[in-house]
């Protein structure tokens, strides 16, 4: 996985994005069995992987709304300034 983030990161940018990336594994780790082991403990032995995969899945909202880029700013992007002859 770290070697497809790698490929996929602007050269300047792989040090950063691998480290953030062993970053969010190393955290979903250390979350992810103690959440399991209380939902165990409080109800049948399924709930430890329902408990763990919800919780995945609001990583991955959380990370989705955090990465989503401004309509202005999108927009600007697409839509070069008239003054500037460049484009």
């Amino acid at each position: 996985m770290a070697d497809a983030v790698g490929r996929l990161a602007l050269p300047g940018m792989r040090g950063e994005v691998i480290g953030l990336q062993s970053s969010a594994q190393s955290a979903g780790f250390a979350l992810g069995s103690p959440l399991a082991g209380v939902a165990i403990d409080l109800s049948v032995p399924a709930s430890g992987f329902a408990a763990a995969g919800l919780a995945g899945l609001a990583a991955a909202l959380n990370g989705h709304l955090l990465s989503r880029r401004s309509p202005t700013r999108t927009a600007a992007r697409h839509h070069p300034d008239p003054v500037d002859l460049r484009h």
